[in-house]
């Protein structure tokens, strides 16, 4: 008995010494945020207006600790002249991009303000999410914005027949629109009205119209209308 006694002990000494040892230091965490990858910029109107999604995870795989993040610092590049694409991150043109902006950790939004001198160019717009030592890993994707000269939305009035939600407006407000029902486009109109004929009765609905501007196959949005809501 006293044997095995000894033995347990023994075995359990081993287990604590184990336990205690000191092995190499773990180097501290970076804290740096993933680059987004769902950056998006859209103009409307004489805004551009950017989003992107919050960090999930630091380039160490890791979650981001909140006392550990810095600014997000947004970038700016206005091209020569329009361009569906934007360049690569490591091309000689981009060396040019300028950052305009700095939003708090926990932003997801900004609004640029257009400049008329950027009608029919292309602005390329970028972030890069910081740690609080003012430390990034890389910039977002860059998402080039076609921006146009675009009138205001137009004011439109609607009336419910038996088959659909009539939509009517002045035509002079702009060369063509996009009709929104619920957030989603419904499509695009040329002239001054659009019937949805897609619509339940008793079924709650809210529209919203913006005015287009167009240059080649570039299009750009006003700003939104006010909204009306319909139950037909």
């Amino acid at each position: 008995w006293y044997t095995s006694m000894i033995l347990v002990l023994v075995v359990l000494c081993l287990m604590l010494t184990g336990c205690g040892a000191v092995g190499d230091p773990l180097p501290p965490l970076l804290d740096i945020p993933q680059p987004p990858t769902a950056f998006t910029a859209a103009q409307r109107g004489d805004k551009v207006i950017l989003s992107w999604p919050a960090p999930l995870l630091t380039t160490e795989n890791v979650k981001p600790r909140p006392d550990r993040l810095g600014p997000i610092k947004i970038y700016r590049l206005v091209l020569s002249d329009l361009q569906a694409k934007a360049p690569d991150k490591n091309a000689k043109e981009f060396k040019d991009v300028k950052e305009i902006a700095t939003k708090p950790p926990g932003t997801t939004d900004y609004s640029d303000t257009v400049d008329p001198a950027w009608f029919n160019h292309t602005v390329v717009y970028a972030v890069k999410m910081t740690n609080r030592r003012d430390e990034a890993a890389d910039y977002s994707n860059l998402v080039p914005v076609t921006v146009l000269k675009v009138g205001p939305p137009p004011s439109f009035t609607y009336k419910v027949t038996e088959h659909a939600v009539e939509l009517r407006w002045n035509s002079g407000d702009g060369e063509s629109f996009r009709v929104y029902r619920d957030g989603a486009a419904l499509g695009d109109v040329t002239g001054s009205s659009f019937d949805d004929k897609q619509v339940e009765f008793d079924h709650p609905y809210v529209y919203m119209i913006r005015a287009l501007a167009h240059n080649g196959n570039f299009t750009a949005e006003s700003a939104d209308s006010a909204s009306i809501n319909v139950t037909p």
